[in-house]
């Protein structure tokens, strides 16, 4: 079993990074930021319904990004990019086999942007634990964009035969953008 601290360090790591990350973004003098709500992916498999029916974190992550640029009204592309820091879902137990990441889907939920941007959000994502390209878009100049996350463990390959317990994630958001002057 691993530590709850140990959890919150990688949780705070994360989101560390992702703030350095956001301050090297490619572009003349722009300013980004990404503020996360709900990193940390946690379900507890503990019932018949459970099995059958899968679970759900319903609007569990919220996210806003948002950019403002400095210069002229260039137009450039922003991506939002997401991975598990994790090759499967942690079982807490060491009794119990961990799951494989495909078992977790990833829904958009409530995008909301303002009308310097357009934004498509990749319906065939699929979690891994390389980064891959969650939502992206177009924009020219300062734009916003905030949204939820819903996690759904269990809904598309049901949990039948699998060990009961506590499973686990953490994800890794990239904000990337790009100019083109």
């Amino acid at each position: 079993m691993k530590p709850k601290n140990f959890i919150c360090i990688r949780i705070l790591l994360s989101i560390g990074l992702i703030i350095l990350s956001v301050s090297n973004i490619r572009a003349q003098n722009p300013v980004g930021k990404l503020t996360i709500q709900g990193g940390a992916i946690q379900f507890y498999v503990i019932s018949l319904n459970h099995y059958n029916d899968g679970v759900s974190l319903s609007n569990w992550t919220r996210l806003k990004i948002k950019y403002t640029s400095i210069t002229e009204n260039y137009p450039f592309d922003w991506r939002l990019s997401i991975k598990s820091l994790e090759t499967h879902l942690m079982a807490d137990d060491p009794e119990n086999p961990d799951l494989p990441l495909s078992n977790l889907v990833l829904v958009d939920e409530n995008v909301v942007e303002n009308s310097n941007t357009t934004h498509t959000v990749n319906t065939s994502f699929e979690l891994s634990n390389t980064y891959e390209t969650f939502i992206s878009g177009t924009a020219t100049g300062d734009f916003e964009v905030n949204f939820g996350i819903t996690y759904e463990l269990g809904k598309n390959t049901p949990l039948i035969n699998k060990s009961w317990g506590y499973y686990y994630t953490i994800l890794d958001f990239e904000l990337w953008c790009s100019h083109t002057p």
